[in-house]
């Protein structure tokens, strides 16, 4: 069993479990980049070759960083609403068909959502929560990221079904992918014990500083490598424990009460009742443990006042391949204190 950590949640230090056997996961001509918003320009130029493209349907839930490209690309964004479902899970509001040239759609926090009846279009399927629970064959455009999952210092992806994304060459950016693996290597010195500060939060900020005035760059060789070997069983098996001792205590507030057959968690998404969220984030933080909120409402998100449920009162626990039971148990024990 693994002993408790120093601290949950923040930056990762290593990648997932990974195995000798490739995962199947990603089709041969998946193209590699620095971060997954670097695969917007790619599938805009693809689909502009086309047809027009001049708008896109985004779900309301969602980071800025997804709707961020899209302005920058000319291209309006028309957000759908994504509302909790009365039985739990997640409620899907699609635009009709033809209100927008295509729609961008995406399971969350590793959580698999029934078959949608999607519009019928050009369809772009973010993989970044769900590429480890299941891959739908629905879409004409995948990408993702794999950050959230491990320390990858790139680990964009991006593929098109039935055909071959144009990218010309893409070259790494060395003087980012540096900085993020010496982040790692700091990061996992204070994990061990053998540095007292945290310097490398500054390392990982000047990285990601450094990540938005560049062009769309390739993928670092070595995270490919790890993507593909990922050991998924290893890595479901772990998540799916943590989140099942987090829900005997956080059910009734989860978005997500109960795991599905093919569910691989990211987090355990809750809502947290009565405007307490920030509080109880504070609480956690006090004892060194760091819950993300996903994701902050801001001027871009033009959603509605129903589906701010989730920017308003939403926590996310973490349940990843780090941690163990005691880890977990610290966590509820936490929550129970606060509620």
């Amino acid at each position: 069993m693994k002993t408790s950590c120093k601290e949950i949640g923040s930056e990762f230090w290593a990648y997932p479990p990974l195995s000798e056997k490739e995962n199947g996961l990603f089709p041969s001509d998946t193209l590699w980049l620095g971060a997954g918003r670097q695969a917007f320009p790619l599938i805009a130029e693809d689909i502009r070759r086309r047809q027009p493209f001049g708008t896109v349907a985004l779900p309301s839930w969602c980071c800025h960083s997804m709707i961020e490209p899209f302005l920058e690309l000319g291209i309006e964004p028309l957000f759908y609403d994504v509302l909790p479902a009365p039985e739990g899970g997640l409620r899907y509001v699609f635009p009709p068909a033809g209100t927008a040239d295509a729609i961008l759609v995406m399971d969350y926090f590793g959580y698999a959502s029934s078959d949608l009846p999607l519009p019928e279009g050009v369809v772009i399927r973010d993989l970044t929560h769900g590429v480890f629970t299941r891959i739908p064959d629905d879409a004409d455009y995948y990408f993702g990221s794999l950050r959230k999952w491990g320390a990858f210092a790139t680990g964009g992806f991006v593929w098109k079904r039935g055909g071959r994304l144009p990218s010309g060459t893409l070259t790494p950016d060395d003087a980012y992918i540096k900085l993020r693996r010496a982040a790692f290597a700091q990061k996992a010195d204070y994990i061990k014990g053998g540095a007292a500060d945290k310097r490398f939060l500054e390392v990982f900020h000047t990285a990601e500083e450094s990540l938005r005035s560049v062009p769309v760059r390739g993928g670092d060789p070595q995270d490919e490598a790890a993507a593909r070997a990922v050991d998924t069983v290893r890595m479901r098996a772990v998540r799916r424990r943590n989140a099942e001792i987090l829900l005997e205590t956080a059910g009734d507030l989860a978005v997500f009460p109960r795991l599905g057959p093919d569910d691989c968690p990211l987090f355990v998404p809750i809502l947290v009742p009565d405007g307490k969220r920030d509080a109880l984030r504070g609480k956690f933080t006090e004892n060194g443990v760091f819950l993300p909120v996903h994701w902050p409402l801001t001027e871009l998100h033009h959603i509605s006042r129903d589906a701010r449920v989730f920017y308003e009162n939403g926590l996310s626990l973490v349940c990843d391949q780090r941690y163990g039971a005691d880890d977990m148990q610290r966590i509820c024990e936490l929550l129970r204190q606060f509620l």
